[in-house]
C-alpha cells in the first residue's frame, strides 16, 4: 500500500524551515514599519517604568524615565516585541505592553 499525497507533504513539513519563514514574516510586516516615529506615552507608573526599561546610559535611567513619563517619546526601532524609545534625555528599550498611543 503506497503514501497518498497527504502523508508525502506531512513528512516534508520541518518545524525549523517554519520557524525561519516565520521570522522573515515579521521583519517584513508593514505594521511594525508603521510604528518606527510614532508617538508614544507610558501606560505604567514611574516606578514601573524604570523596572521594566533598559536605558542606553543606566545611571540616567531615573531621568529618561521621568522624561518619558511626562513627554512622552518616539519609536525608532521595532526589535520583535520590544520597542527602541526615544526621548530628549537619551533612548531605551521596553516592551511594547507598557506604552500606548496618546489619547
Amino acid at each position: 500500500m503506497g503514501k497518498s499525497d497527504y502523508e508525502d507533504n506531512f513528512v516534508q513539513f520541518n518545524l525549523d524551515d517554519f520557524k525561519k519563514w516565520m521570522d522573515g514574516q515579521q521583519e517584513e510586516s508593514p505594521y511594525r514599519k508603521n510604528l518606527v516615529g510614532m508617538y508614544v506615552e507610558s501606560k505604567v507608573s514611574i516606578k514601573k517604568l524604570m523596572s521594566r526599561m533598559e536605558a542606553e546610559n543606566e545611571e540616567g535611567i531615573k531621568e529618561v524615565a521621568k522624561d518619558f513619563q511626562e513627554n512622552g517619546g518616539v519609536i525608532k526601532e521595532v526589535d520583535g516585541h520590544y520597542f527602541k524609545i526615544s526621548v530628549e534625555t537619551g533612548d531605551f528599550l521596553i516592551h511594547r505592553m507598557f506604552v500606548k498611543r496618546p489619547d
